[in-house]
């Protein structure tokens, strides 16, 4: 508030300035602060709006200073505060809600018995939706030379809008997802969700890995949920679905919900299996089976201007050396000197020629799983092969022609640029159609993460799989740009039948400079065998399940 001797319109009539008064004031404003960023740190960074009358925070304010000081806060910034952001609280663990910035202590005694009535009201308020916004600084610190109520926020807490995304349409639709997930959870309880949940993890069904997370979030919902009545479990739900990935909210249009419907009708097992299996066919799975209409076109065409992104549609075969080398769970020690020859070093050389030679020992066939194949294999490896197969799980690596074109796949941010995606073909393919041959041991240039799991995003629907890059691997055929809907940003899908039939009209260049192209591994039906030499030896692995 006051740091001059007018007012400026900061209060209704113009006052001295009163130093003792500021310092203050002052005060007030980095108890706030100090109070924001003791609430993020300990309940996490997303707060949530409450149901309040409007004005009744700011009239709290007034009422609770003392009655010669009114006039000199009635404050249109101030009040702009208290209107705008005054309401919000975090939940915590429990359910229970804390005002983000009104602390019964810790402030001014002239201010106490304001920001207690103030808190009182927001603890007690009833909570109404996430809270979401695009900007670090909130409220306006200083103007007309006058201090007001303002707080700055992590950077990690500022909504990146862009189209069909802004802050108040997240916000829209987290009230929706609110509803969507009330009704989802009286509907299907915790015994169903543990049927669902164990044919799942058994792998008892085609494509489980994907579906895992979301159901394992019902069921920890219900569980946090527990007895708790009203306005706790309230919460408990709404904390939910501020950090719920895409489609996590909306259970029953989804293929958890298509499950536990048929669980619940006292479907046989067999019948529910043959269901979900033909229902996530890589073919049929997300994507549209009849043809765009001219509206679904016309939608496409002013969507993509808006967004600008034309020039992502042009893909191409990615190569070995733009992979990023921090996404890589093994890099072999030649692809180190080869990719970066001015690296290799005096002692470069060395490295090539241990691998190259004989080895001392050959160790008999081993089953293993991935999980501890890469715990305690990788780290010693100097060379792995993989002997082919006549079908395997061939993967192409495709990334976007222009490396300026905006993002199109979800996990792409234009902070954090990955551009990457990859395709297989429905039941495996053949050697030959990559230019392998079958009973051939190719090497192993590296192994990596998939890319929708890069730069530390979490994806549990893409999350179980290895990538293992094979020396020579390309394209023969003629693949289709593979821009899957559940690859796709989310501002996309009211026009994937669209996209979905362009895609099947074009195709990614470059298929024979493509050197990222491999096997993927990890799948519930695959069966692998891998050969690891190592300075001690050599062995031959059957990488037979995930773990």
């Amino acid at each position: 508030m006051p740091r001059a001797t007018v007012s400026l319109g900061h209060n209704s009539g113009t006052l001295q300035k009163d130093h003792t008064h500021d310092d203050q004031f002052d005060e007030l404003v980095r108890a706030i602060q100090a109070r924001l960023d003791r609430v993020l740190n300990t309940y996490g960074q997303k707060l949530f709006t409450t149901r309040i009358p409007e004005d009744a925070l700011w009239q709290a304010f007034l009422n609770g200073v003392p009655a010669e000081q009114r006039q000199y806060h009635t404050c249109n910034c101030c009040k702009g505060f208290v209107r705008r952001f005054g309401g919000l609280v975090a939940i915590g663990e429990a359910g229970d809600q804390h005002s983000a910035f009104w602390s019964n202590t810790d402030v001014p005694a002239i201010y106490l018995p304001a920001i207690r009535e103030m808190h009182a009201i927001v603890d007690a308020a009833p909570v109404d939706g996430v809270f979401v916004n695009d900007v670090r600084t909130w409220g306006i610190p200083e103007a007309g030379g006058f201090t007001h109520f303002a707080v700055r926020v992590p950077a990690a807490m500022v909504h990146r809008n862009t189209y069909n995304n802004a802050a108040h349409q997240v916000m829209a639709q987290k009230r929706q997802d609110f509803g969507t997930l009330q009704h989802g959870l009286a509907d299907f309880d915790r015994e169903l969700l543990g049927q669902a949940m164990t044919i799942l993890t058994a792998d008892a069904v085609k494509r489980s890995e994907k579906f895992i997370a979301p159901t394992q979030f019902l069921l920890d919902l219900h569980a946090a949920r527990g007895s708790s009545r009203g306005s706790r479990a309230n919460n408990l739900v709404w904390r939910a679905v501020a950090s719920a990935p895409v489609g996590f909210c909306t259970p029953r249009s989804g293929m958890i919900g298509t499950l536990l419907e048929d669980l619940a009708s006292g479907m046989s097992f067999e019948s529910v299996r043959s269901r979900w299996n033909a229902k996530v066919h890589p073919l049929a799975y997300q994507r549209p089976q009849a043809a765009p209409t001219a509206g679904n076109v016309a939608a496409a065409e002013k969507l993509f201007a808006e967004m600008g992104l034309a020039p992502s549609l042009e893909r191409r075969y990615a190569r070995f050396e733009e992979l990023p080398r921090e996404e890589f769970f093994w890099l072999q020690p030649m692809s180190r000197g080869r990719d970066a020859p001015g690296d290799a070093g005096l002692f470069g050389d060395v490295v090539r020629r241990s691998v190259a030679r004989s080895v001392g020992i050959e160790l008999p066939l081993t089953n293993i799983t991935w999980r501890r194949f890469n715990e305690t294999v990788l780290p010693n490896a100097i060379k792995i092969e993989v002997l082919i197969e006549p079908k395997m799980h061939f993967y192409g690596l495709l990334t976007a022609s222009d490396p300026e074109a905006p993002p199109i796949l979800r996990w792409d941010r234009e902070d954090r640029r990955n551009p990457f995606s990859w395709f297989l073909y429905a039941g495996g393919s053949s050697p030959d159609r990559w230019a392998l041959r079958a009973g051939a041991w190719v090497n192993v240039p590296g192994v990596l993460r998939a890319p929708a799991v890069w730069n530390g995003m979490k994806d549990e629907t893409f999350q179980m799989r290895a990538m293992f890059v094979l020396e020579g691997a390309h394209n023969t055929g003629n693949a289709h740009l593979n821009l899957f809907p559940e690859m796709l940003r989310s501002e996309l899908h009211p026009v994937r039948s669209t996209i979905e039939a362009y895609n099947a009209t074009r195709h990614p260049s470059g298929a024979a400079q493509g050197t990222a192209n491999g096997l993927l591994i990890g799948g519930r039906e695959d069966r692998h065998r891998l050969r690891v030499t190592t300075e001690l030896g050599q062995a031959t692995y059957h990488v037979d399940r995930w773990e």
